[in-house]
């Protein structure tokens, strides 16, 4: 049985989903999945290297080609064949908004300086911004996140 799959990281969804050339709505679509959207923007937009695309979805580098080959057949598809381009849903994790990430890193920082004061429960809520940040919580007594 093949292991499921990871879930994997996406900045943000796309503007627009839908893509159709004029003449051909009644087309059967081409389905697109997010993550594909992603890779695409990410190699041929913003013109990162597949490694670096790999360490910002949190998948692996030969997945990160898997996926790209896969978006640029189904492009291509799209292009040849006059077909409607359909952008779906997937199994990936939106981006914490910027100021979401500045406040999970003031508190990772703040961990520190009032776990004594409050004990285990700054200990769970350090678990917790880990957790979000997508990091494993260190064995130590502080509880903070493993870098």
């Amino acid at each position: 049985m093949p292991r499921p799959p990871r879930c994997r990281r996406i900045c943000d969804a796309p503007q627009v989903d839908t893509f159709c050339p004029q003449g051909h709505e009644e087309a059967a679509p081409i389905l697109l999945t997010l993550d594909e959207y992603e890779v695409i923007r990410l190699v041929d937009l913003e013109q990162r290297t597949h490694q670096q695309c790999a360490a910002q979805m949190d998948i692996s580098r030969s997945t990160v080609q898997e996926i790209y080959e896969s978006a640029r057949r189904k492009i291509a598809a799209c292009l040849v064949y006059g077909r409607k381009l359909v952008i779906t849903g997937n199994a990936v994790r939106r981006r914490l908004a910027a100021f979401v990430n500045a406040v999970i890193q003031i508190m990772t920082q703040q961990c520190t300086l009032v776990i004594a004061a409050y004990g285990r429960n700054i200990r769970i809520l350090c678990s917790v911004v880990c957790c979000i940040k997508g990091r494993k919580r260190s064995s130590g007594k502080t509880g903070l996140c493993g870098q």
